[in-house]
């Protein structure tokens, strides 16, 4: 069964780091310093594609329940490091990393209710799991293929038709740029994710003047863009190198931009609960306090429409599938 390698490899990586957490006083903290996000990054991954391949109900609670752990896990780094960002910035008073610390605090103790409540600990949470794939009723491996090679391409038909919607003008960083960042990292996930049946085509073309500004040394280099060989398959999903470390610059260069904005927000967000500023005023102060080399919201904004519009008129995406 394809669907049972696929699986197992990060369903194994969690069971495995479950198992060594409960020793733990603080399973989430361990857990958390131990990089549980990225294998229930890509279980999530595996069951969003699997979800809509067989229409199976079980396979959608799977993956809630996958994107309801990372998103507590997500919760942490949030607060987590922009307290370790803000400690090096002497204009930042100890005040806001006492409060950036206690949110982080608090984050961690919504995570190991997560952890308990669902039942992720105790290893009845995997074992749901591995019983709802054992039972579901697989095809063959060439039809399976085919199937997530439609789910994939149908993914990418959805990030063109959102941004299409945005008409290039973005107006909040998480609506906007984070939102959009979100649904092209789905797309650079899944090919990890499913463990080996993506695979680079045989492509000794050189890459378009289109494309070639994408492919920064960082980006052809980033450890993100090798293929996984751990499921091996006959026929795999192929895909386009040069259009798919495209995207990876893409994801790399919103997710700059979006970090920045989101440093802002939430040093406003610490200021106001402070009562060192009020909702009017708290972004331009946020502003002086990191510096005057750091852009504005505005701005920010403004930057990422640039590069948004011109990587999608180029029609970037679509080329990823040969």
């Amino acid at each position: 069964m394809l669907a049972k390698n696929v699986i197992e490899i990060q369903l194994s990586k969690i069971e495995t780091l479950l198992t060594q957490a409960i020793v733990h006083d603080n399973p989430a903290l361990w857990l958390f310093e131990n990089d549980l996000r990225t294998p229930i990054f890509m279980l999530e991954a595996i069951f969003r594609g699997y979800e809509k391949v067989y229409h199976n109900k079980e396979f959608k609670k799977i993956k809630l329940k996958c994107k309801e752990l990372e998103d507590a896990l997500g919760a942490v780094d949030f607060y987590y490091a922009s307290a370790k960002e803000f400690s090096s910035n002497k204009q930042i008073k100890p005040s806001v990393i006492n409060y950036l610390k206690l949110q982080t605090a608090e984050k961690i103790s919504n995570l190991n209710d997560v952890l308990l409540k669902e039942n992720w600990l105790n290893g009845k949470r995997i074992l749901k799991i591995r019983k709802a794939y054992q039972q579901n009723s697989w095809v063959a491996e060439e039809t399976e293929l085919k199937l997530i090679e439609a789910f994939y391409l149908k993914s990418i038909d959805k990030v063109n038709k959102f941004i299409v919607e945005t008409t290039f003008v973005f107006d909040n960083v998480e609506e906007d740029v984070h939102e959009l960042r979100r649904r092209l990292r789905w797309l650079s996930i899944y090919p990890q994710a499913f463990g080996g049946i993506f695979q680079y085509a045989d492509n000794k073309l050189r890459p378009s003047t289109q494309v070639k500004k994408y492919l920064t040394t960082e980006i052809i280099h980033s450890p993100y863009n090798v293929m996984p060989t751990a499921v091996e398959v006959k026929k795999p999903i192929q895909l386009n190198k040069h259009f798919f470390l495209s995207l990876s610059w893409m994801i790399r260069e919103l997710g700059i931009l979006k970090d920045a904005g989101l440093n802002v927000l939430i040093l406003k967000e610490a200021l106001v609960h402070l009562k060192a500023a009020n909702e009017t005023n708290g972004e331009t102060l946020a502003m002086q306090i990191l510096g005057k080399k750091k852009l504005t919201i505005k701005q920010l904004l403004v930057n990422a429409q640039k590069i948004v519009q011109v990587y999608f008129k180029e029609n970037n995406l679509s080329k990823i599938v040969v």
